[in-house]
C-alpha cells in the first residue's frame, strides 16, 4: 500500500491534520485564530503603522510601484485616471470672509500668485496639485516646502518622497521626527549634494491618505496588489514572447525514426538519432522541392510528414486570467476595473453604481488635497496681508474649495441639464457651477454682465444679430395706450413718446419735438378731453 505524504514528507494522517473547525476547538472560540499546516503561516504581528512601514518596506514598494507606472500601460492609465478625476484642472479656493469686496480682492491676488507660486518656475499651483496626487498614488505621500524669495514673496517647493529619509540612528522615523503624541516636529530632507537639511513641521506640508490613523509615512496605493501588478506584466511579457516564437514557424515536419530506412542504405539513421539525443531542436537537413507554375511541390523523404503549424497562444482562458488580476489591482485602490480598463457589456444600472463608487473614491482623495490646498493658500494669503498687498480681515482664513474635476458620467448632456436646473432652482450656486469647470465665477459673471450691457445698448441678440421688432406686440401696446388716453385715464407726457419710439424702433425725438413738449409743459391733454373752465364756457349762453 502506497503511503501518501504531505508537503513536509510526513504521512498525511487525518487526525493530527484536521482543521480547527472539524476538531471543535480554536483559541478563544475563533476558528480564524487556529493554526493549520494546510495554510501558510502568517508571521507579522499586530503593531503600530510606524513599525509596519519601515524605511526598507516603503522603499521597496515605492521602487516597484514607480517601475510599474513607467512600464505598465494599465497601471500608468490607472494613475492618470486618479489625477483626472480627483484633481482635473484643479481644486479652486474662493475666499469666504463675509466681506464681498475683500473676498474679490483676495481671490484676484491668489489667482495671480497661483501662476508663479513654484520656486522652480516650472509649475503653477494647479500643476502642483496634480503632481501631489500623482505622488500620493505612486509613492504614498509627498512634501511641499513653504518658502519665499529674498524679497519675502511666498513660494512653494515640491519634494518627492524618496528625498525625505534618515541618515542613521538619529531619532527620526524614515526622515520624520515626532513627539510622544505622534505629532510631527521636524522633517529631514536629502539635498542634491548628499547632505541633509532639517526643517520644522510648520514649514512643510506633508500630504498622504491616512488609513489607520497612526501612520508617520505612507506607501503606494498599489501596495495591496503590487504582486498582481508585477505578475500580470510578466505573464503578458512571456505570452508575447511565445506568440513571437510561434509566429516564426509556418510548417513542421514530423519524422518517424522507427523503421526508417534511407533510400540508399539507411546509413544516416544512426547520425539522425544521435543528433536528436544530443539535444538538436529538429532535423536540420534540407527539404528538396520543385517549382512549378502556380506553387511549389515539396518532396519529402520516407517517414516524413509535413503539416501547417497553428499556434494556440494565448489560450482561451488567458484574457479572463488577466482580467482577474486587473480587478484585484483596481479594487485595492478603490477604483473600478470596468471604468478604467474594460467597460464593454456593462448594463446601465450597473454602470451607474460603478460611477457612483468612483465618485466616492475621488471625493475621499479630494479631501486630502483640500487639506493641503487650505494650508498652502492660507500661507500665501497671510504673507500678502503681512506685506500690505491685502488688507487685514478677521476671517481671512475662511474659504470654499470647489473641485474642478468632472464627475464620471456616461451622459454629459443629461448631467449638464440637471446642473442648470439646480442653478435655476437655487440648489446649486453659480460659484460652484463655474468652479466645477475650472473657471472663476466672478470673472465669468463679470464677462456675462459686460456682454449683456453691450447687447442691450446695441439692440442685438447675444449672437450679434439685430433684434427684430415684434410689430404685433407693439401694435397691441400702442392701441391700449391710445384707448387709455381717450378714456381720460392717461395723460400723455414726453416720457411716453420716448418709450413708444423705442418700442417701435423709431429714431429719437428731434430738437423741434422736444421744444414742442417744452412749450406744452411736458404734458398734453387729448382732443376729446377738455379742462373744467372750457366746459363751463361751453355751458354759458352766447351773447
Amino acid at each position: 500500500m502506497t503511503t501518501i505524504l504531505d508537503s513536509f514528507g510526513n504521512p498525511a494522517a487525518l487526525p493530527p491534520r484536521v482543521s480547527a473547525s472539524i476538531r471543535g476547538w480554536s483559541p478563544g472560540g475563533y476558528n480564524a485564530a487556529a493554526w493549520s499546516p494546510d495554510r501558510a503561516r502568517i508571521t507579522n504581528a499586530a503593531t503600530d503603522s510606524s513599525r509596519d512601514i519601515t524605511p526598507f518596506t516603503r522603499g521597496q514598494i515605492d521602487r516597484i510601484a514607480r517601475y510599474l507606472c513607467k512600464n505598465n500601460g494599465m497601471i500608468k492609465g490607472l494613475k492618470l485616471d486618479f489625477v483626472k478625476y480627483v484633481i482635473g484642472p484643479g481644486i479652486f479656493p474662493y475666499a469666504d470672509s463675509g466681506d464681498e469686496g475683500w473676498d474679490e480682492a483676495a481671490d484676484e491676488w491668489f489667482m495671480d500668485w497661483a501662476d508663479i507660486c513654484d520656486i522652480s518656475g516650472r509649475m503653477s499651483f494647479w500643476d502642483m496639485q496634480r503632481a501631489r496626487e500623482s505622488n500620493r498614488f505612486e509613492s504614498g505621500d509627498v512634501f511641499t516646502i513653504l518658502t519665499q524669495k529674498p524679497s519675502g514673496y511666498p513660494q512653494l517647493k515640491l519634494v518627492r518622497p524618496h528625498n525625505v529619509r534618515s541618515d542613521g540612528e538619529d531619532g527620526y522615523n524614515d526622515g520624520i521626527k515626532v513627539d510622544r503624541h505622534g505629532a510631527t516636529q521636524r522633517i529631514k530632507f536629502l539635498q542634491p549634494d548628499g547632505t541633509y537639511r532639517t526643517l520644522p513641521a510648520r514649514s512643510v506640508d506633508h500630504s498622504m491618505m491616512m488609513e489607520a490613523g497612526d501612520e508617520v509615512r505612507q506607501v503606494s496605493a498599489l501596495h495591496a496588489a503590487i504582486e498582481h501588478c508585477q505578475d500580470s506584466a510578466e505573464i503578458l511579457g512571456f505570452e508575447k514572447l511565445a506568440i513571437k516564437d510561434h509566429s516564426r514557424v509556418s510548417r513542421i515536419i514530423k519524422k518517424d525514426y522507427n523503421g526508417y530506412e534511407d533510400e540508399d542504405d539507411g546509413s544516416d539513421v544512426e547520425a539522425q538519432l544521435d543528433a536528436v539525443a544530443a539535444g538538436s531542436p529538429r532535423d536540420m537537413s534540407s527539404v528538396p522541392y520543385e517549382r512549378v507554375v502556380g506553387g511549389e511541390i515539396i518532396r519529402l523523404n520516407v517517414g516524413e510528414d509535413m503539416s501547417s503549424f497553428a499556434s494556440d497562444r494565448p489560450g482561451t482562458a488567458f484574457a479572463g486570467f488577466l482580467e482577474l488580476l486587473g480587478r484585484e489591482v483596481t479594487a485595492s485602490t478603490g477604483w473600478r476595473y470596468e471604468f478604467s480598463w474594460n467597460p464593454t457589456g456593462i448594463p446601465g444600472t450597473a454602470i451607474r453604481q460603478i460611477l457612483d463608487s468612483i465618485s466616492r473614491t475621488a471625493l475621499l482623495r479630494q479631501t486630502c488635497e483640500i487639506r493641503s490646498t487650505h494650508r498652502l493658500r492660507n500661507y500665501a494669503i497671510a504673507n500678502a496681508i503681512e506685506r500690505g498687498e491685502l488688507d487685514a480681515h478677521p476671517n481671512w482664513y475662511r474659504a470654499d474649495y470647489i473641485p474642478g474635476a468632472p464627475d464620471p458620467s456616461i451622459d454629459k448632456g443629461r448631467d449638464g441639464k440637471l446642473e442648470m436646473a439646480q442653478v435655476e432652482a437655487g440648489l446649486l450656486s453659480r460659484k460652484e457651477f463655474h468652479g466645477r469647470r475650472g473657471k472663476s465665477w466672478r470673472r465669468v459673471e463679470a464677462q456675462i454682465l459686460k456682454e449683456t450691457e453691450r447687447t442691450n445698448a446695441a439692440g442685438l441678440d447675444p449672437d450679434g444679430t439685430i433684434v427684430a421688432v415684434d410689430n404685433t406686440d407693439a401694435k397691441t401696446k400702442v392701441d391700449a395706450y391710445g384707448i387709455g388716453v381717450r378714456a381720460g385715464v392717461i395723460t400723455p407726457q414726453e416720457d411716453d413718446e420716448n418709450y413708444h419710439r423705442d418700442l417701435l424702433g423709431l429714431p429719437a425725438s428731434s430738437d423741434a419735438v422736444k421744444s414742442s413738449w417744452k412749450d406744452d409743459g411736458g404734458a398734453r391733454r387729448p382732443v376729446t378731453i377738455q379742462a373744467g373752465e372750457d366746459l363751463e364756457a361751453e355751458g354759458e349762453p352766447a351773447e
